[in-house]
């Protein structure tokens, strides 16, 4: 779980790294819309792995690997193993897991993954108010990530709104990004400034009175997911005992 936190959040961190240039010009706007898109989908994955879960494509080597091991300790399971896309969850002793296939309508992976992210923040957003945060704490970390999950339920999207944006600017060519573009410079200049923010805390950056419309809204969310992944990263290498030899280390230093 951990070196897939890692793999997906280097993904994460080295796309948002090199995407303030390409929003502020027109001709390279819309694929840097596309790719802040794929930032905050890794980095989304990566957060639900160092936070217990995973949404996890099992192969056929994976399924077979999984075979041997239950002929090995004489446990079949009562079900057929395919491959496909899984909900995978730790047990609170981390000791084991368990794993439930995950269907999604029209849409595929990604719908099925903001689906399941979706689900998780606001399980999470609940256990906020009943955690060890002082209140005040626990109420303002509880607005701001029911603003996130505002967003990606946006126009009864069922919590995959980034993803219906991406398909309209990546498939439709839609949303005035494409030439002739109807994002002028000062448009582009704020769609850059908003993007720029994953490297702020995530309780800085405004989920609600977000410039620049639909687009705005969807460059602030994808910006938030990033740093709250780079955030929970850096809190879990600055109280590990591990040290320099830390696992959440090495895709800071891509930050």
């Amino acid at each position: 779980m951990g070196g897939d936190a890692c793999r997906l959040a280097s993904a994460a961190f080295v796309t948002l790294s090199s995407l303030e240039d390409e929003l502020e010009r027109g001709e390279t706007l819309p694929w840097g819309m596309i790719k802040l898109y794929y930032a905050a989908f890794y980095a989304g994955h990566s957060l639900l792995r160092l936070l217990g879960q995973s949404c996890s494509y099992l192969d056929p080597v994976h399924v077979t690997q999984l075979r041997r091991l239950a002929a090995a300790v004489e446990r079949q399971p009562g079900f057929v193993l395919e491959t496909g896309l899984y909900h995978c969850i730790l047990n609170s002793e981390q000791t084991g897991f368990s794993l439930t296939r995950a269907r999604g309508r029209v849409g595929g992976a990604h719908e099925t993954f903001w689906k399941i992210f979706g689900t998780f923040l606001e399980e999470t957003t609940e256990q906020v108010l009943l955690g060890r945060l002082a209140p005040d704490d626990a109420r303002n970390v509880f607005l701001k990530l029911d603003a996130l999950r505002t967003i990606l339920q946006f126009r009864g999207a069922g919590s995959s709104w980034l993803s219906q944006v991406r398909n309209e600017i990546q498939y439709r060519l839609a949303l005035g990004v494409w030439p002739p573009s109807r994002v002028n410079r000062s448009g582009r200049e704020t769609l850059a400034r908003l993007a720029k923010q994953w490297e702020r805390d995530p309780m800085d950056i405004d989920l609600e009175l977000v410039p620049g419309g639909d687009l705005g809204k969807f460059v602030a969310a994808c910006a938030f997911t990033g740093a709250l992944c780079r955030t929970i990263l850096a809190r879990i290498a600055e109280r590990s005992s591990a040290g320099a030899r830390c696992f959440a280390k090495d895709p800071l230093q891509r930050c």
